[in-house]
């Protein structure tokens, strides 16, 4: 069934028929900045009356309902996720900046994540898969499209790529799959660092441990 458009207060009268109290002016500014579907739609269910929906064929909200309460739960709901994605890409930044680190300390030649050698040899199989994604993020960063990019850039300048600038063109899924493939003492410097900052920032003291190091891994993923 065609959705025909409706103004602002068009929309407002409809909940008001559907039995939603709605402040006019209020709901009239939120559904301008963050639209009907996305307010409405999105965060409805639990305030709707069930049988009474089933039983007119339409949305029907449960008495003393108001458009606030949904509003509300928007607005709740889109903080969280907010904070959640802020906290996730301090993670992954930080996470990409320690292995970078680490791996470039160890190996300081040109493109030394491209030697198989430099990491660990019971992994062949996935380091030989690693090496191709970031290979292939190298090429997808240096065609025509990406002439004035970082890597392009380094490519044309200084014909190498430092990790610490591929890292940040590496999805979290990539840099997982590198921390994976690095030789243990590697893994075990970047276990430690993090273990530091979570002591310090935490006031703990937490030793490194095989435990600990495997607990780390198993975050990452």
């Amino acid at each position: 069934m065609n959705k025909p458009f409706k103004t602002y207060r068009q929309q407002i009268v409809i909940l008001r028929k559907r039995n939603l109290t709605v402040d006019g002016s209020k709901a009239m500014r939120a559904l301008s900045t963050a639209g009907y579907y996305n307010i409405v739609n999105g965060y409805k269910d639990i305030f709707l009356d069930v049988q009474a929906s089933k039983s007119i064929g339409e949305d029907y909200y449960k008495n003393d309902t108001t458009f606030e309460q949904i509003y509300s739960l928007y607005l709740f709901d889109s903080n969280m996720r907010n904070t959640l994605m802020k906290n996730l890409l301090t993670i992954e930044t930080t996470v990409k900046t320690k292995t970078a680190y680490y791996f470039s300390e160890a190996y300081r030649s040109e493109f030394a994540y491209l030697n198989i050698n430099n990491f660990d040899a019971s992994h062949a199989q996935s380091v030989t898969k690693l090496i191709s994604k970031l290979s292939n993020v190298i090429n997808n960063n240096t065609s025509n499209n990406s002439s004035n990019g970082q890597i392009n850039h380094y490519i044309n300048n200084h014909k190498n790529v430092p990790l610490w600038v591929l890292a940040q063109k590496m999805t979290f899924g990539e840099i997982k799959h590198f921390i994976y493939c690095m030789k243990n003492d590697l893994k075990n410097k970047f276990c430690k660092d993090i273990l530091q900052d979570y002591n310090r920032t935490y006031n703990s003291h937490i030793h490194l441990t095989a435990a600990i190091i495997s607990d780390i891994m198993l975050m990452l993923d």
